[in-house]
């Protein structure tokens, strides 16, 4: 394994990779740290590997086979910040609720601070949100694992940093607004309303 390309060939079937990853591979193959970051900088400046974050790598060979997946998107966003799961806009545009969403930013919940990345899958978007409140979301696993609101989370979610909270304890001012937000929530049935006007119970 003499060369830069050939170092980064293994890693073009994994969805991403950590700096420790990298290094375990290295130390296998006996490649010097130095030459290890000399390879981490080219692949980086002639973009046949991307930096996801700090630490946090994918290559672009392994991207451009999905790029057009918003499922691997969603998958990525839920790693680079943990924890966290799909919420707001991109979850409604998941479920059909809300069919404005732009599909460049990612946007999701968390615990941590509310932080944005930006990389070539687009923009990661995190919203604080306190731990009382955090959850109501699935995990679904296809081709790749991430978390994601149910839809009485999601529509929750987006009101929370959209309205008063005075506002979110007043169904009416709550049906108001999903009407002024175009949120297409007649089709969630009974049992999801009545599991968002729970939630709201909590603010």
């Amino acid at each position: 394994m003499s060369t830069r390309k050939n170092f980064f060939l293994q890693f073009n079937e994994m969805p991403f990779f950590t700096s420790e990853t990298i290094n375990a591979v290295a130390e296998r193959f006996e490649i010097p740290r130095n030459t290890v970051i000399s390879y981490i900088q080219r692949s980086i400046k002639d973009k046949s590997l991307m930096r996801l974050k700090r630490g946090i790598f994918a290559t672009a060979a392994y991207f451009e086979k999905q790029r057009s997946n918003v499922e691997y998107a969603y998958a990525i966003g839920c790693k680079l910040l943990e924890p966290s799961y799909i919420s707001r806009e991109s979850a409604l545009q998941h479920y059909g609720i809300l069919s404005e969403a732009v599909n460049t930013v990612i946007t999701l919940i968390t615990t941590q601070t509310t932080r944005r990345f930006t990389n070539r899958l687009g923009i990661m978007d995190y919203k604080n949100m306190n731990p009382n409140l955090f959850g109501g979301f699935e995990v679904v696993q296809k081709d790749f694992t991430y978390l994601i609101a149910r839809p009485a989370k999601a529509i929750f979610d987006y009101l929370y940093y959209r309205i008063p909270r005075a506002d979110l304890r007043s169904k009416d001012k709550v049906l108001h607004s999903l009407d002024e937000f175009r949120l297409d929530y007649e089709g969630l049935g009974q049992k999801e309303l009545d599991s968002l006007f729970e939630l709201l119970k909590k603010v």
